[in-house]
């Protein structure tokens, strides 16, 4: 008798237990429709919901800033497009901190399709920094130039300053005050209007520009 006792008595315990078990994954279910879980971990920067408010659909309630790696975005003209790639390193400076504070980046995307901007073609890249900076805040403005080629010791002019005559290159180089043609042959074209000149000048060769300079 007392061993039937026994058995009935863990019978009964573990049905109670199975009853917690029941109560408390209900409780979780319950408290999981309660709660706002965020795809990344972060910082709060806006609660604009209220108690009692109905959220709208695609209407923003919470703001969360990412504490990872911040990024940055830029519309590239078509005519930087071909220079430029993935993988590519750049230095950023933001207008709170002035050109004289370098941060560092490179480009993680080139978006395919173009987006039109007052009329011109321009082509989505987005940067990363390549460290966290705690000085680095979402919606600053920042100037970013992108490093697409590195050469040591290159002789570059201005782009304005080449002219063209039957398929060949020429620059207007000042001698005794006079100004005479040479035929140059030209190397890397840079996107921030500068050319190599591989063949045709020295270092200390004065040039005109088409603009007269």
């Amino acid at each position: 008798a007392e061993v039937a006792q026994s058995q009935g008595g863990i019978a009964s315990a573990e049905a109670a237990i199975k009853n917690a078990e029941a109560d408390v994954a209900r409780l979780r279910s319950e408290l999981a429709e309660r709660t706002l879980r965020a795809p990344f971990s972060g910082t709060v920067t806006d609660v604009q919901a209220e108690l009692g408010a109905i959220a709208g659909v695609n209407e923003p309630m919470v703001s969360l800033m990412s504490d990872a790696v911040l990024q940055l975005e830029s519309f590239v003209p078509e005519i930087n497009i071909p220079f430029i790639k993935v993988g590519d390193s750049a230095v950023v400076t933001l207008d709170a901190y002035g050109d004289e504070v370098p941060f560092f980046a490179r480009v993680i995307f080139i978006d395919p399709a173009e987006t039109v901007r007052d009329g011109v073609s321009t082509y989505r890249a987005k940067l990363e920094f390549t460290e966290r900076e705690a000085r680095i805040r979402s919606g600053m403005t920042a100037n970013i130039t992108i490093t697409t080629e590195r050469k040591a010791d290159v002789l570059a002019i201005p782009r304005s300053a080449v002219m063209s005559q039957n398929g060949k290159k020429f620059v207007r180089v000042l001698i005794d005050g006079e100004a005479v043609l040479r035929e140059i042959t030209l190397g890397t074209v840079s996107s921030l209007g500068t050319v190599e000149v591989v063949t045709g000048l020295a270092e200390g060769d004065r040039i005109l520009t088409n603009t007269g300079d």
